[in-house]
């Protein structure tokens, strides 16, 4: 038998004669279309499935003949949908797009954490790879196409695509124009039951430009003095593009309750940051679709690129800068990790460590080239990429799932395969940092499209004021009560029990790894997510041909 769970509202199962298709994509009427044409099907399967990737932005695709014993997966580049896959000790396949429910099917005794599950959390936040933290669910990663023999259980992988790396190069003003004509798209038929998620920044601010005149925004709030100003950015820039901004208060006494529910319902452990708990309460707020900025600054200007293209920041990175941009030592292959990786470095060994950075930048490099050029650019574009891939796309994963515990859809416009094109066409000596600020092509339409906008300084963001929180506030004496995470090195638990500036934010990590230790991985019994779609389909038998009947 194989099981195929699906819980985002936006993913269809489509039979055809030889066999059924389970997608999940930006643009699924297109790939709708795609499937009933006579042409597609006249294709052999392995050229229907590389056919209908291809066509496919931001998505995921399973492919179960009706005849035969192959099945086919493939995950585009850009996908911020998951595809899961396991199989059982009868040998019976499990499909699935939220974690929840694949490790819900595996009995308490029989999890078990990967071997690198809490150092990748410490260090990285996420897990890499085909790595979901548990052993025996697998996962396809970015541009991924899988085969599998159900007769064998073998299972063949190989690279489909990588990200692009245009050939030719845009300036600053044509990458405005083309930006600009990528999200009057994205919003094309925007409806009143969608809402944007506002902070009032740059790109939610550009994101509503785009829409109608009082189509809905929402913000969160909370009580933390080191991000209240930013409420006012919403309300200001809400008043400036007249649209009707929700604001949704919360408050710090209450957070690490919201926050452990968060992760028990979640499955999944999140990032210590304000945005996952945010999420989690306005994804119960009365909309269908939430549109969400995230990838922006990833493809067009992160702080972290900022700080090596700013000749003002940039001394204090000579020594990783000089650097080969594929080194491990390198400024691109060190970037996006734990701020307190000296303390994880001195706990888990320094091979260790520099064993799962090498992973990481292995697992960049084979699904994107950089462009050649000056050592610099280089790095930041090693810098860009390993934010997208290793963080981005994963933190929309998680928010993707989130949204589903509630029916909820997510819209990501800036990760369509136009906009990583765009950005990748762009010279990298230009398109992180330019006249004197970062996120130059944004900026600039946001210019453009609303010019008495003013907010172009450094924003509160949604980190958590870490070592307060841990101190003070509501992760204070966090494990004088709760369970250490499994696998914590010895040393490491003296730090948690006396936590300082500068190990808050390991010990946050570890506190969110304990809670879903206790709540999820060694729950009894873990519920499925409300309104999952499940898909049986049966084997039989073929005695004519020896293969599998579906």
């Amino acid at each position: 038998m194989i099981s195929v769970e699906l819980t985002d509202p936006g993913a269809f199962r489509l039979e055809t004669r030889p066999g059924s298709w389970f997608v999940s994509a930006a643009n699924s009427r297109r790939l709708k279309a795609e499937l009933e044409k006579p042409s597609f099907l006249s294709l052999e399967e392995k050229e229907q499935v590389r056919r209908l990737g291809g066509l496919c932005d931001n998505g995921a695709i399973l492919y179960v003949p009706c005849h035969g014993r192959l099945m086919w997966l493939y995950r585009t580049i850009n996908a911020t949908r998951e595809l899961y896959l396991r199989c059982d000790a009868e040998g019976q396949w499990h499909f699935g797009d939220h974690f929840r429910n694949m490790l819900a099917d595996i009995p308490c005794r029989e999890r078990s954490l990967d071997e690198h599950a809490l150092l990748d959390h410490l260090l990285f936040r996420f897990p890499l790879g085909i790595s979901t933290r548990v052993k025996g669910i697998r996962r396809l990663t970015p541009g991924e196409i899988l085969c599998i023999d159900t007769s064998t259980r073998e299972k063949l992988s190989r690279q489909a695509e990588r990200s692009p790396c245009e050939p030719f190069e845009l300036g600053i003003e044509e990458a405005v124009s083309a930006l600009e004509e990528n999200l009057r798209s994205a919003f094309d038929g925007s409806g009143t039951d969608d809402c944007l998620l506002f902070s009032g920044g740059v790109d939610s601010t550009l994101m509503q430009s785009f829409r109608p005149g009082g189509s809905k925004t929402l913000t969160m709030t909370i009580d933390s003095p080191e991000i209240a100003f930013e409420t006012e950015y919403a309300r200001t820039a809400a008043h400036l593009l007249e649209t009707d901004l929700l604001i949704v208060p919360l408050d710090e006494d209450g957070y690490r309750t919201l926050s452990e529910e968060t992760i028990a319902n979640l499955g999944q452990p999140i990032i210590p940051g304000f945005q996952p708990v945010f999420l989690y309460r306005a994804f119960q707020a009365p909309f269908r679709l939430f549109w969400v900025g995230d990838v922006a600054d990833t493809l067009l200007g992160h702080p972290q690129t900022r700080r090596i293209m700013n000749p003002d920041e940039r001394p204090q990175f000579r020594n990783e800068l000089t650097e080969p941009f594929d080194s491990p030592q390198g400024y691109g292959a060190l970037s996006n990790t734990s701020p307190d990786i000296k303390v994880i470095r001195r706990l888990f060994g320094e091979r260790a460590v520099s064993a799962r950075i090498e992973a990481r930048l292995s697992l960049v490099l084979e699904r994107a080239r950089i462009r050649p050029g000056k050592r610099l650019e280089e790095h930041a574009q090693l810098t860009s990429l390993v934010e997208f891939f290793c963080s981005a796309n994963e933190a929309v994963c998680s928010k993707r799932q989130t949204a589903a515990l509630f029916g909820r859809e997510i819209g990501d416009p800036f990760f369509s395969r136009g906009l990583l094109g765009l950005a990748t066409a762009i010279p990298a000596g230009i398109r992180f940092f330019h006249g004197g600020e970062a996120k130059p092509v944004p900026k600039a339409l946001l210019r453009k499209r609303l010019p008495e906008y003013s907010f172009y300084g450094k924003k509160g963001g949604s980190d958590i004021p870490r070592t307060r929180f841990c101190l003070s506030g509501p992760f204070r004496e966090f494990f004088q009560d709760s369970a250490f995470p499994d696998n914590m090195p010895p040393g490491g638990k003296e730090l948690l029990l006396d936590p300082q500036k500068d190990w808050s934010y390991l010990t946050l990590s570890a506190a969110i790894f304990s809670t879903w230790q206790e709540r999820v991985l060694k729950a009894e019994r873990l519920e499925k997510v409300p309104c999952t779609r499940l898909f049986r389909l049966e084997q039989k038998r073929d005695y004519h041909t020896g293969g599998k009947r579906y």
